[in-house]
């Protein structure tokens, strides 16, 4: 799939099988992986200690959905 890419890599002296590591280093992994816990500990926040008022005219009961039926 990448023969041209591993010619090139072997023409440089690199093993094509050798892992590179990451191309931004660790830090900015540990980064991204802080962000995403603190957005869903955010989300759970939200849904956990306030969650959004239900208009009783918009809502439906079961009862009445089975009365019109």
């Amino acid at each position: 799939m990448f023969k041209h890419f591993e010619a090139f890599q072997k023409s440089l002296g690199i093993d094509p099988d050798e892992y590179l590591g990451n191309m931004w280093g660790w830090k900015v992994s540990y980064i991204g992986l802080g962000l995403l816990v603190f957005l869903i500990g955010l989300y759970y926040y939200r849904v956990t200690f306030h969650p959004q008022n239900i208009d009783s005219q918009t809502t439906t009961k079961t009862e009445e959905v089975i009365k019109q039926n």
